[in-house]
């Protein structure tokens, strides 16, 4: 879509919204009287603007409290920040255990 198409999209957007000056409102009318091109587009707009009036209202599937919520996100925030902890340290002790393993080996194989 070239900027003339963008535009006009958004002008029309606009003007399914109500939220148009009163000048932008008489240009937009002006197109929807004389271009078949904007009157298509105004038609599809039209019907995916009463699409989304029509839909329902959302219902959470469990909806809990601020309280709740905050806690239920801070516990699991502090799950995934002991669990990096554990990776980055535990793995690191593994890491050093090992090479620590190979310089007792190393060191012993010299006295022998």
């Amino acid at each position: 879509m070239d900027n003339l198409g963008r535009d006009r999209f958004e002008l029309l957007s606009a003007y399914l919204d109500g939220e148009v000056t009163a000048e932008e409102r008489r240009l937009v009318q002006q197109w929807l009287d004389s271009d078949p091109l904007v009157q298509r587009l105004y038609s599809r707009l039209l019907r995916v603007h009463h699409g989304i009036q029509n839909l329902p209202p959302y219902q959470p599937q469990s909806a809990l409290a601020a309280p709740d919520l905050a806690t239920a996100v801070f516990a699991k925030v502090d799950r995934r920040s002991r669990r990096r902890q554990v990776e980055l340290f535990g793995g690191g002790c593994d890491r050093g255990g090992g090479i620590g393993g190979n310089f007792s080996v190393a060191s012993r194989r010299a006295r022998s």
